[in-house]
């Protein structure tokens, strides 16, 4: 097994401090959290060297090893939990902030059910960041738990919503083990045992309307129909303009189908970060966010108009 990249250790790793706090905001835990606990933790085994994995993979095996989780031990687990989480101290770093609210949100959703008392310990994390309040995702988060906590509580339809909400930013494994990233492709000393995930859909738009006449596209992540080159090149053909970059005007921006993992911050994430900061903070911006399949429809389409 060869190690892991810095960069994986840390993303794993302020992953799994936020979602030890998630886990813990309602002052409890139950049979499915540390099951899922368990479950996220052997799925990254390219780190259980390294703590915090080590120690709470031992914890964990030895809590369930007899097919029990009592009392006792979930007071263990859970006093480790908070211990974690009052120990992060403040981050000024949105990067940092970005994947532990990740990871909180992870340990929020574990055993599926979602309380009042979860969501209001997540405003409380919230309002530590004011600062970064007009960042996506945290604007768009704060917003919605305003308006559920406004009679101050989660009721079964809020509950239903959160769930759906947030399960569209935790990673979820693929049953296809495709490539990481493409600055892992070809890259043998950056592999490691670590897991693959699948991609997100929750920003890209439903049934898009795509034309290529005078559109500027830019391309992130690996995709599964070819290399960024000559999906660059079938724009041009068709009347498009491929960018590399992320600008005000840019039209569209297409998610290749093997991006992964499942959430922003990950080597080709910035572009998602850039338009989603772009579409915030300016009326102007009227990017769309779309998929590889959508656009492999749509260039087909075009051909089709063609012929």
């Amino acid at each position: 097994m060869t190690i892991a990249s810095e960069n994986y250790i840390n993303k794993t790793t302020q992953r799994l401090y936020g979602i030890l706090q998630g886990i813990a905001l309602d002052n409890q835990l139950n049979d499915k959290e540390i099951v899922a606990l368990g479950d996220w933790i052997e799925s990254h085994s390219s780190l259980y060297d390294l703590e915090p994995f080590k120690s709470l993979d031992a914890l964990i095996l030895a809590i369930i090893a007899d097919g029990v989780i009592d009392d006792e031990e979930k007071e263990i687990l859970l006093e480790i939990c908070q211990d974690v989480g009052q120990n992060i101290g403040f981050m000024d770093d949105i990067t940092w902030i970005i994947r532990h609210l990740h990871g909180m949100v992870t340990g929020i959703v574990a055993d599926s059910r979602i309380n009042t008392q979860e969501i209001l310990g997540l405003q409380v994390w919230l309002k530590k960041y004011d600062a970064y309040a007009d960042w996506w995702p945290l604007k768009d988060l704060r917003k919605h738990i305003k308006k559920i906590l406004k009679d101050g509580t989660v009721d079964a339809k809020e509950e239903a919503f959160l769930l759906d909400f947030f399960t569209d930013f935790i990673e979820q494994r693929a049953d296809d083990q495709t490539i990481h990233d493409e600055k892992y492709k070809n890259k043998s000393y950056l592999k490691c045992d670590s897991p693959i995930f699948n991609s997100i859909n929750s920003i890209c738009e439903s049934d898009p309307d795509i034309t290529f006449i005078n559109k500027i596209f830019c391309f992130t992540g690996p995709a599964a129909s070819g290399q960024r080159i000559d999906l660059s090149n079938i724009v041009a053909k068709l009347g498009g303009i491929p960018h590399k970059s992320i600008v005000l005007s840019l039209d569209y921006l297409v998610i290749g189908a093997k991006s992964s993992p499942a959430w922003i911050y990950s080597t080709y994430g910035r572009k998602i970060e850039g338009v989603m900061r772009n579409k915030t903070n300016n009326p102007d911006c009227n990017t769309l966010i779309i998929n590889e399949a959508d656009f492999i429809k749509a260039v087909k389409a075009a051909h089709a108009f063609a012929e």
